[in-house]
């Protein structure tokens, strides 16, 4: 069954392109409704309208879909909760794909909407797709037509993770604060030792070109997107200070000159990975090959 109007709010974006692909597989009409609607990149089948959310303008497009998705970054979707909270009625729902949970999840329930409300993270790059990726969902007020997308991204291939709004931040401020921030921190490294590309890349390691070219794909990719976790999550200054701690814990040791305490710290680390270890030796491998 085709499902009639949906609105992909940022929709000639990445992370708008990915979801308007998706919903013209369940909806008849899919609006992306955006400033930048340049023609550059746009798909077959979708309406492109040039406006933004908070344009009065909007708001027909907006009025008329059953589902409106928020491809927008965090302080844009926060300032747009208000008035959409007036718009939105009952048969509707309205749904974000902000990094950071704790805010937007707060701002909603503080509303009590009478419309359906899930707000989801795609762990993944847009570029990826669905298949063998993983979208976190918090479902705020939950009902048939957010059913519907957390089984379309599934029917899809994406395993679809259901968490409150703390679970969601806390494991994020592992999975991306702390991995982002170890690889914009190994790139500021690289300035510090005045690192020569020509010079050392025909000694390359395998882990060192994994770091490399994890840098590259963050750099080529939105930077507004990778500050807002890093400024957004409420448990990011906390992870950050943890690399900062463990990075001086290993220089420490190190400089201690004991090799049986670098052995013992080696050892405490295999916690970690112990439950995993064979799979994630695998992905290293296939990784290096």
């Amino acid at each position: 069954m085709a499902y009639d109007t949906a609105c992909v709010v940022g929709g000639a974006g990445a992370v708008g392109s990915l979801f308007c692909e998706l919903l013209l597989k369940e909806y008849s009409h899919v609006v992306a409704l955006d400033l930048n609607c340049d023609g550059s990149s746009q798909l077959d089948g979708i309406d492109y309208v040039k406006g933004d959310i908070s344009d009065a303008n909007s708001y027909v497009f907006l009025q008329q879909a059953e589902l409106i998705l928020l491809a927008l970054p965090e302080d844009p979707a926060i300032e747009s909760i208000p008035s959409l909270n007036k718009l939105l009625k009952t048969g509707q729902c309205l749904i974000d794909t902000t990094s950071v949970k704790s805010n937007i999840v707060a701002r909603m329930l503080e509303l009590h909407p009478k419309f359906e409300v899930l707000s989801i993270n795609p762990m993944f790059g847009p570029s990826l797709g669905f298949l063998n990726q993983s979208v976190a969902c918090v479902e705020i007020n939950k009902g048939p037509i957010s059913e519907r997308l957390m089984s379309l991204m599934r029917n899809e291939g994406a395993t679809v993770v259901v968490m409150n709004a703390e679970q969601h931040d806390k494991c994020t401020a592992v999975t991306q604060v702390v991995t982002h921030a170890v690889i914009l921190s190994f790139g500021l490294a690289l300035g510090k030792i005045n690192y020569n590309p020509d010079l050392a890349k025909p000694i390359w390691t395998p882990p060192f070109k994994t770091l490399l070219a994890l840098l590259s794909r963050i750099l080529c990719a939105d930077s507004e997107v990778y500050r807002d976790i890093q400024s957004s999550n409420p448990f990011a200054q906390e992870a950050r200070k943890s690399l900062s701690i463990g990075l001086k814990e290993l220089s420490d040791n190190i400089l201690s000159g004991k090799p049986e305490e670098f052995t013992e710290l080696f050892e405490g680390l295999k916690i970690h990975t112990d439950s995993n270890c064979d799979e994630l030796i695998e992905f290293c491998h296939k990784i290096f090959k």
